[in-house]
């Protein structure tokens, strides 16, 4: 660039050149020579200059309507230009693209050329800190970021960090059981204004499709946030759905992630559609690394709540016209898929396990078998002599499936309000070691579901949930103790003063504690307190009045 810069005459060589030259001559030579050699050089035109001398106008505003005139003549005519016209142009223009008055000439044919030209898009690089990059097209950016990958890096990640920061506020995807009707995947695309630039970024450029899903993979090992999941099949859904069939045609998993996301809007596996997903793996190689995006996929919320919800419906039919799952395909595939889906992030580490997985003989045969017997037991209302939760300890202490099951199945009564049934689950969950708890779906569901109840969460529901659940929980979970708070500030109106307090004389010694160190977990139940207090003044006023024996972690609430 400086070459050419230096030839025009531009930038700081244009106002070197006119000092050197007032400094070294006579200034008036100097200024007439510069006129000559700079200035319109056919007779006509000197003559037509020399008349509007003549008339009072100004070189100056002569030389500005013509270039206005001359500008607006080749902006017009660039359309038309081509692909040698457009090389050439732009190589005599490009040295102008930092004049203002010129600038659009070059920025016109730099977003009509398909293939800038590399030495070009280096330079543009280079002024990553200027009010010019910031105003190139973005068709011209898309071409920088193929070129120069920490750029394109920096874009797309300020976009990451809003998205999986939203995708961790706005819930709706973490629930296990649906809450009205599910919004349709595409409309939910379609209104994520943070999805759609991040798909515009991408544009058609399979190269910077695959850096991005490069940075997602890699940001989903280092965090195992499954938003990120959630992010890679909503990309490829999003660009399906503006058409670009560039990206289409390169991602090996759009056939299986296409078909997944109809089942998600229809919220059903259907018959046809497993048979589609069948014949997608069936036509994988052995251990292809596709394994690791479809695993990715299906673990995403959205898909994997999904699919749980079919299982259960399964299950149910199963149980209602009392046949056996020990050998029946659908439930089979299902769980295989579910099961593909958790170990997406061990995949992702690993680079290994590239397969679908197969099921443990014993979920089938004694897992599901079991669990069909409890969903009869609910429904006929008959407490069972044998303890099925019990015989089923094992299964969920083991397996993720079983759990997440497990979990589903205890969330969908909560909607019921089966007490009796709760009970039992929630004795059985119990056992569990508390990271096993705290499953983001589960917890999500779980509050959502008590707040949904309203006034229907009466004392008894209020007692099995948490003073036999969540309270016994919480000296040993944070999560557990947020969620446990979250449930008590959303029906502190319905608590009586003394049953909160009596809930709070286990709790706050507890997050007083936590407070005193600075942290995530002091942040959080920071939050969920402020919440309670500002709903309840009163206990605020009385918590900051009483003395606190943390190690005891007793309160008077006489």
């Amino acid at each position: 660039m400086d070459e050419g810069l230096h030839k025009h005459l531009v930038a700081e060589y244009g106002g070197e050149f006119i000092q050197k030259s007032l400094a070294n001559s006579d200034p008036r030579r100097a200024i007439k020579e510069f006129q000559e050699q700079n200035g319109l050089m056919d007779p006509v035109s000197a003559s037509a200059m020399s008349l509007l001398d003549v008339l009072g106008v100004s070189r100056a505003e002569t030389y500005k309507g013509l270039m206005q005139t001359l500008r607006e003549k080749l902006l017009a005519s660039i359309p038309t230009l081509g692909q040698t016209q457009l090389d050439s142009l732009l190589s005599e223009t490009f040295p102008y693209i930092a004049i203002p008055e010129l600038q659009c000439i070059p920025l016109a044919l730099l977003e009509r050329h398909p293939k800038v030209p590399e030495p070009f898009l280096q330079k543009l690089a280079d002024a990553r800190d200027t009010s010019l990059y910031k105003d190139l097209p973005l068709s011209v950016k898309i071409q920088i970021w193929e070129v120069v990958q920490d750029l394109f890096q920096s874009e797309v990640f300020l976009l990451f960090t809003q998205y999986i920061n939203e995708a961790t506020a706005v819930t709706t995807g973490y629930q296990m059981v649906l809450t009205g009707s599910a919004q349709n995947p595409k409309r939910r695309r379609e209104t994520n204004p943070i999805l759609q630039q991040l798909a515009k970024y991408v544009g058609s450029s399979v190269v910077l499709y695959h850096q991005t899903l490069h940075f997602i993979r890699t940001l989903f090992v280092n965090t195992a946030n499954a938003a990120f999941c959630t992010l890679r099949s909503e990309l490829l859904m999003a660009l399906h759905d503006l058409g670009v069939a560039e990206i289409r045609d390169a991602d090996p998993s759009h056939r299986f992630t296409w078909c997944l996301d109809a089942c998600i809007r229809d919220e059903c596996v259907e018959e046809r559609r497993l048979k589609e997903m069948q014949s997608y793996f069936e036509s994988l190689p052995a251990n292809d690394a596709t394994y690791g995006d479809i695993a990715m996929v299906l673990h995403d919320p959205n898909a994997c709540n999904m699919l749980l919800r079919n299982i259960l419906s399964v299950l149910t039919e199963l149980m209602e016209t009392n046949r056996s799952p020990k050998k029946h395909g659908k439930l089979k595939y299902l769980s295989q898929l579910v099961t593909l889906g958790y170990k997406a992030h061990d995949i992702a580490r690993t680079q290994t396990e590239f397969a679908l997985p197969k099921l443990d003989k014993s979920i089938m045969n004694e897992f599901y078998p079991l669990f069909i017997q409890l969903l009869a037991a609910d429904r006929s209302e008959i407490e069972s002599e044998v303890s099925l939760g019990e015989s089923m300890l094992p299964f969920i202490m083991a397996f993720e499936l079983s759990r997440k099951v497990l979990f589903l199945y205890t969330v969908s009564r909560i909607r019921e309000r089966d007490v009796s049934s709760l009970r039992r689950l929630l004795q059985t969950l119990s056992k569990l070691e508390p990271s096993a708890l705290e499953d983001l779906s589960f917890l999500v569901s779980f509050v959502t579901e008590v707040a949904l109840l309203g006034e229907r969460f009466d004392p008894t529901l209020r007692h099995v949930l948490l003073d036999e659940f969540l309270l016994e929980l919480v000296p040993t979970s944070v999560l557990l103790h947020e969620n446990m708070i979250k449930i008590v500030a959303d029906h502190s109106d319905r608590i009586s003063t003394r049953e909160l307090l009596q809930y709070l004389a286990k709790t706050w010694p507890i997050a007083k504690a936590i407070q005193e160190e600075p942290g995530p977990d002091a942040d959080r139940l920071r939050i969920v307190y402020s919440h309670l207090f500002d709903k309840n003044a009163f206990i605020r006023q009385h918590l900051e009045g009483l003395e606190v024996d943390t190690t005891t972690a007793s309160m008077d609430v006489s």
